[in-house]
């Protein structure tokens, strides 16, 4: 995201454009400390990626611990060296999550991680796996 400000969160939101994800932006931290608390960092917590199984849900004032989740935090925020983002990897867990095993599809989400640093030549490829791992969540929903 290009700042922290609410013109820089919704124009990062644009790109994921799905009405199964929730996109917000919290000018006081509010979230970023809640997740700091659950993840156990120092600090707020910002660049981390959370999995969660299907069917989990947020029904009590904290959220629920995630099923996985990696980081691009530096390591004075107490963040685990372990959980440093790797794409592939991440892509991995998410699809044993859906309970999909397609190499080609996890490469394709892998790569959409980096995609903007790359360029546009596989977006839309990415883009047509991401939306297929999402529909896997909800077969009745349909891509964005």
């Amino acid at each position: 995201m290009d700042g922290d400000n609410a013109d820089a969160a919704r124009a990062s939101s644009e790109s994921f454009p799905d009405e199964r994800v929730e996109h917000c932006w919290d000018s006081e931290g509010q979230f970023g400390r809640l997740f700091a608390k659950l993840l156990n960092l120092k600090g707020v917590a910002w660049d981390v990626h959370l999995l969660y199984a299907p069917g989990v849900t947020w029904d009590a004032d904290e959220p629920p611990k995630p099923t996985f989740w990696m980081h691009q935090l530096p390591p004075v925020t107490g963040a685990d060296g372990k959980l440093l983002l790797n794409p592939g990897r991440f892509s991995h867990e998410l699809m044993n999550l859906l309970g999909r095993e397609d190499p080609h599809m996890a490469w394709d989400l892998a790569f959409m991680s980096h995609v903007g640093g790359i360029g546009e030549v596989m977006r839309e490829r990415a883009q047509s796996s991401l939306e297929e791992a999402l529909k896997a969540v909800d077969p009745t929903k349909e891509g964005a």
